[in-house]
């Protein structure tokens, strides 16, 4: 396993800086002084050998205390993981581990595609399958497509917002998850964002219901769970609601 720092990132004393957004994370003493070896040190074993000889932990204390400060750091996307060995694990770290792209065009899809893409495709076949046996029609077995469509609008919705407002964005996606990170300057701005994501969600959903009236209840479903993204407990909600 290796592990690189994001080239959106520096260490600049003790805070990380994230130079595309803006943004800067204070840091541990502790975290800086990991953070120093990762730039020289990016395979996981050289790094936990590392901590062993400087800190004088065990290497299982060690490993841990790593793979903790990886996951921290891949919250933001800041880290790159290329995972050597077997393909199983190389799958299930694209699977779970947060890409961070650029939101233009090509990041966007490629970020779309990694988070709803092939989840997608496999949960349209199965839903195709069983509206078949169910004598249902097919159109509800594409669902999954609709979910996918609209879920990629509601990310479009917070990019086209905050770049109306002139904030630089990048998107965060692994299987089955996605959302766009960005730095408000002006309250008005961060309400702006957090608004049109739900509202683009639900109003895709609402046009494809027009469209196709037989699977309206569903759309409808659907549509409302956009919208639920704007009560105060949600991300978008909390970003509006708070002070």
């Amino acid at each position: 396993m290796r592990v690189y720092l994001h080239p959106d990132f520096s260490l600049r004393g003790s805070k990380l800086h994230d130079v595309h957004l803006g943004a800067a994370y204070r840091l541990s003493p502790d975290a800086v002084w990991l953070l120093k070896r990762l730039y020289k040190n990016a395979e996981l074993a050289q790094l936990v050998s590392a901590v062993v000889a400087q800190r004088s932990v065990s290497e299982e204390d060690a490993r841990a205390a790593v793979l903790t400060f990886y996951a921290q750091l891949g919250m933001v996307g800041a880290v790159r993981v290329v995972w050597d060995g077997l393909v199983w694990w190389r799958v299930r770290a694209w699977a779970t581990w947060r890409q961070r792209e650029r939101a233009s065009l090509l990041g966007f899809i490629k970020s779309m595609w990694r988070a709803y893409g092939w989840l997608s495709l496999g949960m349209t076949s199965i839903g195709i399958l069983l509206a078949h046996f169910a004598k249902l029609p097919l159109m509800y077995g594409a669902l999954p497509i609709f979910l996918f469509v609209s879920c990629a609008a509601h990310e479009a919705g917070h990019v086209a917002a905050a770049k109306t407002t002139g904030m630089q964005a990048v998107v965060l996606s692994h299987v089955g998850y996605s959302a766009v990170s960005y730095m408000p300057r002006r309250g008005k701005d961060r309400v702006l964002t957090s608004l049109a994501g739900p509202l683009s969600g639900a109003i895709v959903c609402a046009a494809s219901g027009i469209g196709e009236p037989h699977i309206l209840l569903p759309l409808v479903a659907l549509a409302i769970m956009h919208v639920c993204c704007l009560l105060p407990w949600s991300a978008d909600g909390a970003a509006i609601w708070r002070p």
